[in-house]
């Protein structure tokens, strides 16, 4: 059971002297969790309430079956674009179906990951060609760029398109409505944490997030074309079966091994980074 239920290893052996750390550790984690995970959801398309969800359950999961100690795991932006672009191809952003189709998409990336390690396939990511990986990650960067250009300044940008020069022309196309305050803002933030990297002990991210919070709410930017996550809604989702169908399967299952790829990719090299500064061995499966 131990091998399988890592909880079952580790929290016998567990120190007390580790504790003040791993509260630190874990309310810090929380502070840069919130935030981000909501942005990652307004990413993929989905309520921001919904990037919680997706933060808080997987870290418990792993904190029973992980066996790497030091791995965070969670959404990724390069995963969210993903998502958003794999059920765009099915059903409108911002409607019941898209989010419920989101639900089956992640469900899908769950049996494809839980099927590798079950069938101890790990072995084929040292097979990954790096060149063809690098190349693959830069183009979501580009994606993930281009699809952000839109709330950067304010624009609705309608395209459904994958394509990063489509997304750009209907951009352009839609410049014209675009909120000056927002675009004032977002460049304003982007150069904040351009010039804050030299400072790496300072948590420039998040000291940002609290600053423009609070102006927002002192100067009411709301009320000139400032977009704001509103109000959260409280408690927990009831769990439900998301939608199935043969042909939304297929459709999805593309898009599903990509996020696998990228999700265990990322993985790894963390893992391998912890595993060798902390010597221990670490089972790709």
């Amino acid at each position: 059971m131990r091998r399988w239920v890592s909880v079952l290893d580790w929290l016998p052996h567990y120190r007390r002297a580790d504790l003040p750390g791993d509260i630190a550790a874990g309310l810090t984690g929380a502070a840069v969790l919130v935030p981000q995970s909501m942005a990652y959801a307004q990413i993929a398309h989905l309520p921001p309430v919904v990037g919680l969800y997706a933060s808080v359950v997987p870290l418990l999961v792993y904190a029973v079956l992980g066996r790497i100690p030091q791995l965070g795991v969670g959404p990724l932006a390069s995963i969210s674009i993903l998502s958003a672009i794999g059920v765009a191809k099915l059903a409108p952003d911002n409607t019941v179906q898209f989010i419920a189709l989101s639900a089956t998409l992640a469900v899908l990336v769950g049996i494809i990951h839980l099927a590798i390690g079950l069938g101890r396939l790990g072995f084929l990511v040292r097979f990954l060609s790096e060149p063809v990986m690098n190349g693959f990650l830069a183009g979501v960067g580009v994606l993930l760029i281009v699809t952000q250009l839109g709330p950067l300044t304010g624009v609705t940008i309608s395209s459904t398109s994958s394509r990063a020069f489509e997304i750009l022309g209907d951009w352009l196309e839609a410049l014209d409505g675009a909120s000056l305050t927002t675009a004032a803002l977002g460049v304003a933030s982007i150069a904040v944490l351009l010039v804050a990297k030299r400072w790496r002990r300072v948590p420039s991210p998040l000291l940002l997030l609290a600053v423009t919070s609070v102006a927002v709410a002192l100067f009411g930017l709301d009320d000139h074309g400032i977009g704001v996550v509103g109000s959260v809604p409280s408690g927990l989702a009831a769990p439900a079966n998301p939608p199935w169908s043969l042909h939304d399967v297929q459709v999805l299952l593309p898009t599903a091994f990509a996020i696998t790829l990228i999700s265990i990719l990322e993985a790894m090299s963390l893992a391998r980074d912890f595993a060798d500064e902390h010597g221990y061995e670490m089972d790709p499966n």
